[in-house]
């Protein structure tokens, strides 16, 4: 199976399965997704907590399904793989809030955070005054977890250049938050 190979086809490489195994055709994956789907999303919507991103994840989900290079498998046994998937899927979308929820909480010193539900967004609004690498390093950084190596690889630039433009980044988004009355002010006494 190739990476882009339509979907019909996809599904037709599926129709490897035996009799007793679920059959892939187009008509016979629609109806396995009538099935299944609901299901599943409401699975999603209770693990996650929000209707919008079951949507999404039940989509990627299915998306996955179609994609993989799965062998012969029974019905049960694909209602297995996207129940897997799923729960995959919203560990990791849980990691990422986690992440970008430590990511702001070391950006704004707990002496500065206020129960002002426009925080986060004047905060995202700073990030974005920010060029693109920066924004890209302080994201690898710090809401993904990335090292500097892993950084560098990733943007195609040399390790020791990952440290000083992530410095300057730091600096530049500290500097645009005080600038804001967001955090600490350097040499300020009371």
């Amino acid at each position: 199976m190739t990476a882009d190979a339509s979907v019909p086809e996809l599904l037709d490489a599926t129709a490897r399965i035996d009799p007793e195994s679920i059959s892939m055709g187009e008509a016979d994956f629609r109806r396995f997704y009538e099935r299944t789907a609901a299901k599943l999303r409401s699975y999603i919507a209770l693990a996650c907590g929000g209707e919008d991103l079951a949507d999404d994840l039940l989509q990627e989900c299915f998306y996955r399904l179609i994609r993989a290079d799965l062998p012969e498998l029974n019905e049960f046994q694909v209602r297995s793989y996207l129940y897997k998937t799923a729960a995959s899927l919203v560990s990791d979308h849980h990691r990422k809030i986690r992440r970008e929820s430590k990511w702001r909480n070391k950006a704004v010193p707990e002496t500065a955070r206020s129960p002002n539900p426009g925080l986060n967004q004047d905060l995202m609004r700073l990030f974005r005054t920010l060029k693109p690498r920066q924004q890209s390093l302080l994201w690898l950084a710090y809401v993904e977890g990335f090292d500097h190596r892993e950084i560098a690889a990733a943007l195609g630039i040399g390790e020791r250049s990952v440290r000083v433009v992530l410095s300057r980044a730091r600096k530049k988004l500290a500097g645009a938050l005080e600038n804001e009355g967001i955090g600490p002010k350097e040499g300020r006494r009371r």
